[in-house]
């Protein structure tokens, strides 16, 4: 059998059943709203942390402008702490996809390290296939081919997609910047490494045996440990490489020139030989020709000679012929004369047949001279087309051995003037994704630093009220119990086990439900940015310990407070109700010509709200509390909804950030400024690089160092404090953000000293803190940077009126030494992509709020109402129709609901501004922003839930038995 005590209880819960449940669910809201929000970041974090160790996420990422082989990766996992060190190849490249042309950033699949989570599909298997980006294309995409119209590196024109995956590379949306296309990569994909169309490795990933959690400082403890040893060893291994290459393109060289030497030495033989043998020829063909000279003159000599002397035989044959025709005339043809004569002609003719003998020889000599020159000149031009082959030849070969001295030579100078790699050791900070999703994180984790504190402070408070009001109203009871002769301890355990029992099951129920809900919740939100993998659920076992205390604090310890003042009192006195409080005149009966104008109900609600003092402070401390949790969760969209607007609108207003690999000279920078002035409005050169600010007082702060060289910011950087300009600082000044001024507590006309990486300090005056809300500046003359080195190695840009901003940003990647465009508008849309997401938390936020402030009021509004029965059975006995009786009653809600809201504005500003600058990340800074509209929508909530309780509660008052009520005094 159950004691009596227990039935009473028991019987107590379930008569005031409205009271209780409202007290579960104002526990339940405002354990759920602490240990939600709180355990969220948690949540976050185990998520990362789950996803990036199944993944085994590197730790830090190398570059080197040479790459790396085998031997170099090989020696970097040699490193004392490191787990793996795995090399890898990434290009982008413009793939045919569907008929659409699209940027893809392109890696090589790796092992142990970076490992690919499939969401669809298989991972790839032969070199020709690849994954996709599941971020960008769904299961529709299997099977499908992708085709490569543009890019370097890979080995294949057609890839055939096998699976759709999800990188630790690629936490969240952002996809980075190209020299391709557009300028802008739109998704991912990953090839084999076989299916490029290389031997070298253009990056390397290491991950370190030292496990921690993700954002951890014990984390940043074991990178920082670390990062020397790898930083040292890829400069090792790439110095190490650079050596091999230019000693192996040396030996080349030196090979190149001694084949050259040899062919060199070779020609000079031929040619020489040729030379002689040419000269020989030639003295045969002059000897030959002078022969042949010779040779002619003498038979033309004889032709002359035989000519005169047949001349001179046929001259003295005819005068011999005409002396013996003389002679036959005379009739002495018998005569000696005219035998001698005759004989003389018989010689002479003989001699004349001699001479036709000899003619005929000579003949036979000018054919044979004519023919020896025919083949003279045969061999002259067989001489000349020898030598003018030769010539040729020879020429050609000089030519081929002058250019390969040449190439030789400009090869061994090319490889002299070889500079030494240029090496980077990036870790996880230096990846987009981790970094955002850290700072996402601390956003939401700020949020929950104080603002379901306060939630929380406002849900005990009215727990307390109510049950400090239930104490009261049961005194009769417990003078009762207490002459029955219970003790004061069963006594008060009967109202401890009603509130504890209350507030345990709201505190478990809001426990599981707040850190599930939330989490879940905050996570769906934020799916658009992430949603690698399922929100992890957390058990804060501590929190749990904290949420139950708190709870059973406000409750039970409130019961026990009020039980106590209570069971001090003797049983008589319990029994007998309380005396009502005397009457008093209020302030507004001394103010006449107001008072006197009053009707009577009027007057009848302000007496009452002003009589009792402890119900009115409590009904402005639940109503107002609710009403500045409702403002200040208006007033955090209104602090985050234009982050962006007002750092890319009014602060940072150039579109590109184009840093170079080396610092620019003078001519360096005018090439620039005319190689791209077709896209280019405007250009400014400045000297960007890390660095820490110190105040006089110790205190530090990591900051973006900006210097310009014109000494002017203006047309890039509007350096201003609301509507006041501040002017671009000078010789020794500087102009620093508005939350690192006050992150180091410095204000106009301090000294703070600025320290660049190397080391080197500058001390400058402080002329202006400026407006800034992403990042954290410091803006100083170039003039000043004597001490601390000088580098323009920044290009602030604007595009001209009508170039595609992500177009443009590709051309400027091809300009020479280009290491990196920044393209402002992809910040922007970072940012504010960052700032929708935490909107929908901002819109949780106002929910629960404007739920707690609904329960509050229902609350509120119905102890007013049980304490009241009696005066409300009069009202009704008088003669009230129902809609007066509920008029009289909540027109002092709604008056009191006025003065809450009252109170509730000036607590909301406060705890706005408290909670603003309680969320601190160093990615985004939050100005304190309250708009008009959050004002009228906060008041407008908190009468609305005012009507509402109104109507709810009117059937409570409709149901007040007259009778019933008024006996119950007796």
């Amino acid at each position: 059998m159950k004691s009596p005590i227990v039935k009473s209880t028991l019987r107590e819960i379930k008569s005031t059943f409205g009271r209780y449940l409202a007290i579960i669910m104002i526990i339940a809201l405002g354990v759920g709203f602490f240990a939600g929000l709180k355990v969220t970041r948690p949540a976050m974090l185990k998520t990362g942390q789950k996803y990036l160790s199944e993944a085994n996420m590197y730790d830090f990422r190398l570059l080197s402008t040479l790459g790396y082989t085998d031997k170099e990766v090989e020696k970097l996992a040699e490193i004392e702490g490191v787990e793996y060190a795995v090399g890898s190849f990434s290009t982008d490249g413009v793939f045919d996809i569907g008929g659409s042309e699209k940027v893809f950033a392109a890696h090589s699949v790796t092992e142990k390290v970076n490992l690919l989570k499939t969401v669809y599909g298989r991972m790839p298997t032969a070199p020709d296939e690849c994954v996709l980006d599941h971020i960008r294309y769904g299961s529709d995409m299997i099977g499908k081919t992708v085709t490569v119209t543009e890019g370097k590196g890979f080995a294949f024109k057609d890839y055939r997609v096998v699976g759709i995956v999800s990188s630790p590379y690629y936490l969240n949306i952002e996809r980075g910047n190209t020299k391709l296309g557009d300028g802008t990569v739109n998704a991912f994909i990953y090839i084999p490494f076989d299916g490029f169309d290389t031997e070298v490795y253009s990056e390397v990933f290491v991950t370190l045996k030292n496990k921690a959690d993700i954002f951890s400082e014990e984390y940043d403890r074991i990178i920082s440990d670390a990062e020397k040893a790898v930083g040292d060893c890829n400069t090792e291994v790439s110095t190490a490489r650079f050596d091999s290459i230019k000693s192996d393109a040396l030996s080349e060289i030196d090979d190149a020139e001694k084949k050259y030497n040899d062919s060199f030495s070779e020609y000079l033989d031929k040619k020489s030989k040729a030379e002689k043998e040419l000269a020989d020829t030639l003295d045969k063909l002059n000897s030959a020709e002078k022969e042949l000279a010779d040779r002619k003159k003498a038979l033309e000599d004889g032709f002359s000679q035989l000519d005169e002397a047949e001349k001179t035989l046929k001259a003295n044959i005819s005068e011999a012929k005409s002396q013996m025709s003389q002679l036959e005339a005379a009739g002495m043809t018998g005569t000696e004369a005219y035998l001698k004569l005759s004989a003389t002609v018989a010689a002479l003719e003989g001699k004349l047949s001699e001479c036709a003998e000899q003619r005929k020889t000579l003949e036979n000599g000018r054919a044979e001279s004519e023919k020896a020159e025919k083949e003279l000149a045969a061999s002259k031009e067989e001489y000349n087309r020898a030598k003018e082959k030769a010539d040729r030849e020879l020429a050609d070969a000089g030519s081929e051995l002058a250019d390969a001295k040449k190439k030789i030579d400009d090869a061994r100078a090319d490889v002299e003037a070889m500079e030494k790699p240029t090496t980077y050791l990036l870790d996880r900070g230096d990846n987009t994704g981790y970094v955002c999703y850290d700072s996402d994180s601390k956003i939401v984790d700020g949020v929950a630093k104080v603002f379901p504190v306060f939630f929380f402070l406002v849900a005990a408070l009215v727990c307390t009220t109510t049950m400090t009001r239930m104490v009261d109203d049961e005194r009769v009871q417990i003078g009762t119990l207490k002459s029955l002769g219970y003790g004061s301890g069963a006594v008060s355990g009967k109202y401890v086990f009603y509130s504890g029992s209350a507030a345990l099951i709201g505190c478990v129920g809001g426990f599981f439900l707040g850190t599930w809900l939330f989490p879940m919740a905050i996570w769906k939100a934020y799916g658009m940015l992430y949603g690698f993998a399922p929100v992890e659920y957390v058990f804060d076992v501590p929190l749990a310990v904290i949420s139950l205390a708190a709870a059973m604090l406000c409750s039970v310890g409130s019961t026990l407070l009020s039980c106590r003042n209570e069971l001090t009192r003797r049983p008589a006195e319990l029994i007998r109700p309380k005396s009502p409080k005397a009457g008093k005149r209020i302030l507004l009966e001394r103010i006449g010509f107001i008072w006197h104008r009053l009707p009577f109900l009027r007057k009848v609600s302000l007496r009452n709200i002003f009589r009792y003092k402890r119900r009115l402070f409590m009904m402005i401390l639940g109503i107002g509390g609710c009403t500045a949790l409702v403002l200040t969760g208006f007033g955090l969209r209104d602090s985050i909804a234009d982050i962006a607007n007002m750092q890319f609108d009014n602060v940072t207003v150039y579109d590109y950030v184009v840093t170079f690999s080396s610092p620019l000279d003078e001519n360096a920078r005018k090439k620039f400024e005319a190689d791209n002035s077709a896209v280019l409005s405007s250009v400014g050169f400045f000297c960007q690089e890390s660095g820490d600010v110190i105040s006089d007082g110790g205190k530090n702060r990591s900051v973006t160092v900006v210097a310009s060289l014109s000494g002017q910011f203006s047309d890039f950087i509007r350096l201003h404090k609301g509507n006041t300009d501040i002017p671009s600082p000078g010789k020794g000044e500087v102009v620093l953000d508005r939350r690192t001024a006050s992150d180091i507590s410095v204000s106009v006309g301090d000294t703070v000293a600025i320290r660049d990486i190397d080391m080197n300090e500058v001390t400058l005056r402080v002329i202006g803190i400026c407006d800034n809300y992403v990042y954290n500046y410091a803006f100083i003359s170039y003039d000043s940077i004597d001490g601390i080195g000088s580098r323009i190695k920044t290009v602030y840009a604007n595009v001209r009126e009508g170039v595609d901003i992500h177009a443009a940003s590709a051309e400027l990647m091809k300009s020479d030494n280009v290491l990196n465009v920044t393209v402002n508008a992809d910040i922007r849309s970072r940012v504010d992509n960052m700032m929708k997401s935490l909107d929908s938390i901002v819109w949780l936020v106002i929910g629960c709020a404007g739920a707690l402030a609904l329960v509050v009021l229902f609350n509120l509004s119905n102890i007013n109402i049980t304490e009241r029965v009696r005066e409300i059975a009069t009202i009704k006995v008088l003669g009230f129709y129902p809609s007066e009786t509920s008029a009289y009653v909540f027109r002092e809600n709604l008056i009191l609901t006025a003065l809450g809201t009252l109170f509730g504005i000036p607590l909301g500003i406060w705890l706005h501004s408290f909670v603003i600058n309680c969320i601190k990340i160093d990615m985004v800074s939050f100005d304190n922003i309250l708009k008009p509209v959050s004002y009228l929508l906060a008041v407008l909530m908190t009468f609305m839930f005012a009507f509402a309780v109104e109507l709810v509660m009117r059937r409570r008052i409709d149901g007040i038995n007259m009778a019933e009520s008024l006996k119950s005094a007796e």
